[in-house]
């Protein structure tokens, strides 16, 4: 489940930007 793990970090990182 590492993609899962990237995905959210991803969609965080676009989030808090």
């Amino acid at each position: 489940m590492n993609k899962a793990s990237y995905f959210l970090v991803k969609l965080l990182r676009l989030f808090k930007r």
